[in-house]
């Protein structure tokens, strides 16, 4: 095989990114090894997770960055309910990054599912203090109210927790006093 002109690896690269958007695989699988995949960010990727093309996805993982533009394949994923691309971006991607911006994006446009598989590899409070300061609060103010709900019970509990390690007289079994 000859050598690829930086020109020709550059129109492969752009014709992979279309492949993407279109969920050619075959020709996905063609232009992988012809292309650079970590062209402009990872794009290919990235237009495979915001067109929700799942098999697109699955080729181009291991020959990208799923972290590249702050993990953007995983917050347009989730921007655009593709919950099982999501699935697929959160184990090599960055759900922490911008402020956890794919929950944020989730939350906003109101993909429960995403937000309930981020929730737990993200940062809630982050990601309301962010919404807080740049949206309507009508877009994010159930969202918050669940995070500072869920805040306060993990904080009783914590509580509760100290209360059963420290001892107390209330606690304690009452001695008799003894016969002189």
């Amino acid at each position: 095989m000859s050598m690829l002109s930086e020109e020709e690896i550059r129109n492969n690269s752009l014709k992979l990114i279309a492949a993407a958007e279109n969920a050619d695989t075959t020709q996905l699988k063609n232009l992988i090894p012809l292309s650079d995949p970590f062209f402009n960010q990872s794009a290919a990727l990235q237009m495979a997770a915001s067109c929700g093309n799942v098999e697109a996805v699955r080729l181009l993982i291991p020959v990208s960055n799923p972290k590249a533009n702050k993990s953007s394949s995983l917050w347009m994923a989730a921007e655009m309910g593709h919950l099982e691309i999501v699935k697929l971006l959160i184990p090599c991607s960055d759900p922490l990054a911008l402020n956890s911006y794919a929950l944020q994006v989730a939350v906003l446009e109101k993909r429960a599912d995403c937000v309930e598989v981020l929730y737990p590899h993200s940062d809630p409070v982050a990601a309301v203090a962010e919404m807080r300061t740049l949206y309507n609060p009508v877009l994010w103010q159930p969202f918050a109210q669940r995070v500072e709900h869920e805040q306060a019970a993990q904080q009783a509990e914590r509580i509760g927790k100290s209360l059963e390690n420290t001892p107390n007289a209330a606690h304690s079994k009452p001695t008799l006093p003894r016969k002189l």
